[in-house]
């Protein structure tokens, strides 16, 4: 009786058009078609969406152009989602507008990722944001979407719990806004940008990492993290779950 009688008081909206909705963290019927879920056939490394699909129909080894051209660092990204204005405009929210509880809606997109994929990685954390940033902000982003997803995780996935380590990594280096670098401009700002906690040295050694983080631009985040992870705390790879790929 008291739901009802909060829905007719407090009507649920969507998040993003505020129309009303059914779902009181989700969106409408209109928005929820603007998305544009990633599916395969993508890039085994990197997870751009693909074209095409090879003549044996296995979409699980195609890779890109730009992988095959450059060799990454990082073993595989994911993305569940492609960066289009809708998508921009939830993560703006998201990050900038004071909202960390939008990271419940997006967890649940993280759903969608094949669980096999995600259970193959013995530690999962956080990409970190520089201290005066995170002050600024009030909150991470990435530590939001991984607290979401460790939430939601155990009513998908009983049988297999998460190792996540929430200060695996220390973002030392304050760098420029990356939203107006080149892709050039973008490496060299995160060159050198991660520290890891020194007490995980020996917890993380010959280990498969799993970063998550909100969007894959060009990889420049995500190469950096590895490059740190791989030199410095011998872990046998590392890889990368975002909400979305721009």
């Amino acid at each position: 009786m008291l739901h009802k009688c909060l829905d007719f008081l407090l009507p649920a909206t969507c998040i993003n058009c505020f129309q009303k909705t059914q779902d009181s963290e989700g969106l409408c019927g209109q928005c929820w078609k603007k998305i544009d879920f990633i599916t395969p056939p993508f890039c085994s490394q990197c997870g751009k969406p693909l074209p095409f699909c090879n003549q044996s129909n296995d979409k699980s080894d195609l890779v890109c152009g730009s992988c095959l051209k450059t060799s990454k660092i990082y073993h595989q990204a994911r993305s569940v989602t492609i960066y289009n204005s809708i998508c921009k405009d939830l993560i703006y929210k998201f990050k900038y507008g004071d909202q960390p509880e939008l990271a419940r809606f997006f967890a649940q997109w993280f759903m969608r990722v094949d669980p096999s994929w995600i259970m193959q990685f013995d530690v999962l954390a956080p990409i970190p944001l520089h201290y005066f940033r995170q002050v600024k902000r009030h909150y991470n982003q990435s530590i939001e979407l991984l607290k979401a997803f460790q939430e939601k995780w155990p009513h998908h996935n009983r049988d297999h719990d998460l190792n996540i380590i929430y200060d695996l990594l220390k973002r030392h280096k304050y760098t420029h806004y990356q939203g107006r670098l080149s892709a050039e401009q973008r490496f060299k700002n995160m060159k050198g940008a991660f520290v890891i906690n020194k007490k995980y040295i020996n917890t993380i050694k010959g280990k498969k990492v799993l970063l998550i983080d909100d969007i894959f631009t060009t990889g420049a985040t995500i190469e950096s993290a590895a490059r740190t992870l791989i030199q410095e705390g011998d872990v046998s790879e590392v890889s990368l779950l975002t909400v979305a790929r721009a």
